[in-house]
């Protein structure tokens, strides 16, 4: 647990203002993310295929994520009492986008080389 004295960021307005408008703009995408992949993921009831079903739940978990990250740093930039919690926290969903993001890459590129290389067969 830090001290007192480092649990709070010193932020002026102006900073606060962007650290506001980054989280809104994570929300916005977070939203966006989370509808696609409920897209992809009904689309399995409607024509079942592989790709709804390798694409829908990927990118409601990515969705979540940026959602998570979008609530830490509105609250860093609303709040005063535990800056440095909240950064990390934002900064730790952002990294599981990410990582989940390569992951979601990497599975599709061996996904299309193997469906290429089956399709050749």
């Amino acid at each position: 647990m830090p001290p007192e004295s480092l649990k709070r960021i010193p932020f002026d307005a102006a900073d606060e203002a962007e650290v506001r408008g980054a989280a809104d703009w994570l929300r916005i995408s977070s939203v966006f993310a989370v509808l696609s992949g409920s897209a992809f993921t009904a689309l399995l009831f409607v024509d079942p295929d592989w790709m709804s079903f390798l694409a829908g739940p990927p990118i409601i978990f990515l969705g979540t994520q940026l959602w998570r990250a979008s609530g830490a740093f509105r609250k860093v930039a609303d709040t005063d009492t535990a800056d440095q919690e909240q950064v990390i926290q934002g900064f730790d969903s952002l990294h599981e986008f990410f990582m989940g993001k390569v992951i979601v890459i990497g599975f599709t590129v061996v996904f299309v080389a193997f469906h290429g290389l089956l399709a050749s067969l």
